[in-house]
């Protein structure tokens, strides 16, 4: 599921901001930054994954074709899940890129 990491991501990014602001309630900026965007996005592995469903439902559409349409949709998904992970939370992609 493409949402969970997005989820993850954002809920943790909360807690972090609000166990920051302590109790004095003023932070600066740099360290809010630096202390959110930490999330290191694994590229390989999401790849890997989203490739092993679409050849499951090549392999399978040929008996229910309303799986390509659900592919579409899932692919659909994960591109603007993993966009928005990237961008938001995401300091840099792994190293292996």
């Amino acid at each position: 599921m493409p949402f969970i990491d997005l989820l993850k991501v954002s809920i943790f990014a909360c807690i972090k901001r609000c166990r920051l602001k302590g109790k004095s309630g003023h932070i600066l900026q740099k360290e809010m930054n630096m202390s959110i965007i930490d999330y290191e996005f694994d590229l390989p592995i999401k790849l890997s994954n989203m490739m092993v469903n679409v050849f499951l439902i090549m392999l399978y559409a040929s008996n229910m074709p309303i799986l390509l349409l659900l592919e579409v949709l899932a692919l659909t998904i994960t591109f603007y899940c993993n966009k928005a992970t990237i961008l938001k939370f995401s300091a840099r992609l792994a190293a292996n890129e």
